[in-house]
């Protein structure tokens, strides 16, 4: 987290912000920096986040619907990233300064997330070096396996998300892609059972 910079900056449009940094003297600037922009809604700790971000932590703290990291050249520990897939937070916002590593991150994190958008900025002009900003979201389908294994009924997935259609009456689950058709209603849904799901989601 810096001195705080990107914690206080989103602190207005949430409940409460936490942020990790491993220099114990930028943890006080960026407490500091709540306390100078009256901000009363970030809580700061020092230390190396594979070493914070652990289950007693987890335990203690609600658990996030949004992640902003943003690691150092080195990129993610393995151990940090297998905690974020178990967290599984609804959307995770990666910053990198070496998008060579945040590549490499991203395809551990495709376990469970899809890369929504992709964004390079360049603060270094005239040289290779370029920021990248990545936002990811939890897999649909991630989502609704989750929702099958909660219930021992046939799962009912809303219309909204189900296997496109190649023509307008003939469902195909051997598809991967989810979309909404417009000749049809919103508020219709398609029950499947367990081997249909396998079928959309790993075939």
């Amino acid at each position: 987290t810096g001195t705080g910079t990107i914690a206080n900056f989103v602190a207005k449009q949430a409940k409460q912000v936490i942020g990790v940094e491993y220099v114990e003297a930028a943890i006080e600037d960026a407490k500091l920096n709540s306390q100078l922009n009256g901000i009363e809604n970030t809580l700061f700790y020092a230390g190396d986040m594979k070493d914070i971000l652990n289950d007693e932590f987890m335990a203690t703290h609600p658990k996030p619907d949004l992640i902003i990291t943003d690691p150092p050249r080195a990129g993610m520990d393995e151990k940090v990233i297998q905690m974020l897939l178990r967290i599984a937070a609804p959307v995770i916002v990666y910053v990198s300064c070496n998008p060579a590593t945040q590549a490499r991150d991203l395809g551990l994190l495709a376990e469970l997330y899809q890369v929504d958008l992709v964004q390079p900025v360049d603060m270094f002009p005239q040289t290779y070096h370029v920021e990248n900003v990545v936002r990811l979201s939890r897999s649909v389908a991630v989502d609704v396996l989750n929702a099958r294994e909660r219930s021992c009924n046939p799962l009912v997935i809303p219309y909204k998300l189900r296997p496109c259609r190649q023509t307008p009456k003939s469902a195909n689950y051997g598809s991967k892609v989810l979309c909404d058709d417009s000749d049809e209603s919103e508020n219709e849904n398609i029950i499947v059972n367990k081997k249909q799901l396998s079928t959309i989601f790993n075939s």
